[in-house]
């Protein structure tokens, strides 16, 4: 049986708990409150035998008075006035109405629609409402994944937007011809002078000094490139020559740069037997490296047998504690079948020691 320490109330409710059924360690409501024999302070079950009887030299949270193993007792009263206090789900604020006894709180938080839960999308660390988790994941996180709806690719929606300005198969318009649902990667081949098919281009000379400066259709385009023809030379003339200027400025620094590779190669040379000796060492660095391996390895398997038998004992351990739990909460029940038989008893004997009384009486004179 698993329970976490105190019960955590929405601050609505807080006023309807008297002060001292708060746990003196955690601060919350007490869950399963014990109180200790000494200072008759409370503490939920599991905060005063996991962290304060577990200290060296145990004391009271409260009062610091010695505390010992054996000297509290649950409180069973409590517990039942306690767990009966009808309290409101602890996600109120975000819209969720639920009220009940407090014993059945943590059911409900289980299974609350208002309930925080953590975005599952990689690279999300958004937490919503269990209600709301499904739209968050599939049209709000920025981190969920889309497919292009024209190339089929998947990407998260923060890398579509860039994506999606730069997708090849995304239609586009000539912004010359007016063309429509072009796919954006094959804009440039409907534009091409010669190869495509675009009805409205500019000379393709325009940008290297050509004066012709309008949008031509495909007829006229011919015909201003065979009357062009001797200026057009002209232009490709003047191209050629600056490209072979550009070839003899870089001439010279491709000289030196073979010189300097000669030079390098020399000194390679020279120092060969420190790079001969380099590799020796080495390679004996890489053999005890993988001796190191091997030893670390065996130390891992050794470590990991002695993990493998601390989880097994663990286990044991907790199904023992588990059935001792099962236990108390029987003997528990016994007892209080026990009170209660007692009780009765009692009113018994106490209306037969009346009855006596009242015979008594009777015969006396």
């Amino acid at each position: 049986m698993s329970y976490p320490c105190g019960y955590r109330v929405p601050e609505v409710d807080l006023a309807i708990f008297d002060e001292n059924l708060f746990c003196s360690s955690c601060g919350f409501v007490s869950r399963l409150v014990v109180q200790t024999g000494l200072c008759e302070h409370l503490y939920c079950e599991k905060c005063l035998q996991g962290k304060v009887l577990s200290q060296v030299n145990p004391v009271c949270v409260k009062c610091k008075k010695p505390l010992q193993h054996t000297q509290y007792f649950p409180d069973n009263c409590l517990r039942r006035e306690i767990e009966g206090k009808t309290v409101h789900c602890r996600n109120i604020a975000v819209g969720c109405n639920w009220s009940g006894e407090l014993k059945i709180i943590d059911a409900h938080q289980c299974s609350c629609p208002y309930r925080p839960l953590r975005c599952g999308n990689d690279g999300c660390t958004i937490t919503v409402p269990a209600n709301q988790l499904i739209q968050h994941k599939e049209q709000e996180c920025p981190h969920r994944q889309v497919e292009c709806e024209y190339c089929g690719s998947s990407m998260n929606w923060d890398a579509y937007q860039e994506h999606e300005q730069n997708c090849p198969n995304v239609p586009v318009t000539c912004d010359r011809c007016g063309k429509i649902d072009i796919p954006r990667g094959k804009l440039f081949l409907h534009s091409h002078p010669f190869k495509g098919d675009c009805n409205r281009m500019y000379c393709p000379f325009r940008t290297h000094g050509c004066s012709c400066d309008d949008l031509l259709n495909r007829e006229s385009l011919l015909k201003h490139l065979s009357e062009g023809v001797a200026g057009h030379q002209l232009i490709l003339l003047s191209l050629m020559e600056s490209v072979a200027q550009e070839r003899e400025a870089v001439a010279p620094s491709e000289g030196g740069i073979g010189e300097g590779l000669l030079a390098v190669k020399s000194e390679v040379a020279a120092h060969s037997w420190a790079l001969i000796t380099h590799y020796k060492k080495q390679e004996e660095l890489v053999t005890d490296v993988k001796a190191l391996v091997v030893v670390l390895s065996e130390a891992i398997n050794g470590i990991e047998q002695v993990s493998l038998a601390q989880t097994q004992e663990n286990a044991m351990l907790r199904n023992r504690v588990e059935r001792l739990e099962g236990k108390v909460e029987r003997l528990e029940a016994t007892l209080l079948q026990h009170d209660f038989s007692l009780n009765t008893l009692w009113r018994f004997i106490g209306e037969l020691l009346r009855l006596a009384q009242r015979l008594v009486s009777r015969r006396l004179p």
